[in-house]
């Protein structure tokens, strides 16, 4: 579970995502570390793609099918 800077009205590029609890939306997923980026360049590492369902919880009940690189830096 993440949350943009947008997503609350600031208008930076800051995300903050991760932490240390189990989220009951996404229950068989890692733990991933918190962790915030600030102005983050995402460039792709190969051009294998992984696809998931992945929802926003501003937008509770909508889901989409989406594809992403699978190895990113």
């Amino acid at each position: 579970a993440g949350l943009a800077a947008p997503q609350i009205g600031v208008n930076l590029q800051v995300v903050i995502f991760g932490g240390t609890r189990v989220n009951p939306r996404y229950p068989d997923r890692p733990l991933v570390p918190q962790t915030v980026l600030i102005n983050p360049v995402i460039i792709p590492m190969e051009t294998t793609l992984e696809s998931d369902w992945e929802g926003c919880l501003s937008v509770p009940g909508l889901r989409g099918w989406v594809e992403r690189p699978a190895h990113i830096r």
